[in-house]
């Protein structure tokens, strides 16, 4: 809008003027605040109010604040620049409710190790101290159980009667290692292909995986687990840099890489705050062991950018904490 000159009134003849129609740039102040960033005030001045306008535009269409003022003959125009400021960057844990899958419960992985660590100690004691082996035991255990449920089989017996007779039939021969009580269940059970007693461990471990699974059969097949989401919002220059939320994209952070990155005072105004901090690390305490071929850490997404007021763009990055699966996501670099 054009600044008005004329109306019903009397206007005071100018007096001698000597100078240029020019809108010249007569002082330049940098102001920086921990709050705002950088704000920069100008000022110009010149004889012609159209030149002047011209100018007040340029910087309007740009998103800029300007006050023009025409007095005396001369015009001024003052801007005040915040396109250049950073705003406190905005920090966010978000839960998100998720279904996962049974086998992945770890409540469940945690008892299927005890029974992976009593099984391979049974057959080479050495062995029960490689975490390897009984990493490799569990995901097999879950494998069978996976099998058992899909086929109806039941992975606990390598034989099951037809009916609840037939295994107190005289006929019937128990395989190797298995013994058959007179209700038809069996005490001591070939387990996953393997003759194991549960004598070894206690009901506390056993019972509950039973039980899993006996609800995996009847349907209940997953379980619901809180999934967090720490988002991150800046407020950034129209003018273009480089960002860290365009690096690293749908790869898994490590624990120390993550924290590593939220809380860099180089790469955000404003990092990630203790409290922030904190509460990460009670999520991630409580996602449990990452089961193998998995890690526990925060899968990075793609940025998205918003145009926000002074022609400024919000950038908001999010970071999935989860056990993600290392054969399907990079890990950062």
């Amino acid at each position: 809008m054009s600044l008005i000159i004329a109306g019903p009134y009397t206007v005071i003849p100018f007096p001698t003027r000597r100078g240029l129609g020019t809108a010249y740039c007569q002082r330049q102040t940098g102001r920086w605040s921990p709050v705002n960033g950088w704000t920069f005030d100008q000022e110009f001045r010149g004889l012609s109010l159209p030149v002047m306008q011209n100018l007040a535009n340029l910087y309007g269409n740009a998103g800029i604040e300007y006050e023009l003022t025409y007095q005396n003959g001369i015009a001024t125009l003052r801007t005040q620049d915040t396109t250049g400021n950073v705003t406190i960057d905005v920090w966010e844990i978000n839960a998100n409710q998720v279904t996962v899958s049974w086998l992945k419960n770890p409540l469940l992985l945690a008892l299927l190790r005890q029974v992976a660590y009593a099984y391979v100690y049974s057959v080479n004691p050495s062995a029960a101290a490689n975490s390897d082996v009984l990493d490799w035991n569990v995901t097999r255990f879950c494998k069978k159980m996976a099998d058992g449920v899909e086929n109806n089989i039941e992975p606990f017996r390598t034989t099951v009667p037809t009916d609840i007779n037939s295994a107190t039939d005289p006929s019937y021969t128990p395989p190797t290692g298995v013994t058959v009580t007179s209700n038809g269940l069996f005490s001591s059970e070939n387990f996953f292909n393997s003759v194991f007693s549960f004598a070894s461990i206690s009901s506390t471990v056993y019972l509950p995986i039973f039980r899993a699974y006996q609800r995996a059969q009847a349907g209940q097949d997953v379980f619901f687990a809180d999934q967090y989401t720490l988002r991150h919002t800046t407020n950034a220059s129209n003018r273009g840099y480089y960002n860290v939320a365009d690096s690293n994209v749908n790869a898994i952070y490590t624990q120390a890489q993550f924290f590593s990155e939220i809380s860099n005072s180089g790469l955000w105004i404003f990092p990630a705050p203790t409290e922030i901090i904190g509460a990460l690390n009670s999520i991630f305490t409580g996602l449990g062991t990452a089961p193998t071929n998995y890690l526990k850490g925060a899968l990075k997404g793609g940025s998205s950018r918003v145009t926000a007021a002074n022609n400024r763009v919000n950038i908001v990055t999010e970071y999935k904490l989860f056990n993600w699966s290392t054969d399907d996501y990079p890990l950062a670099v």
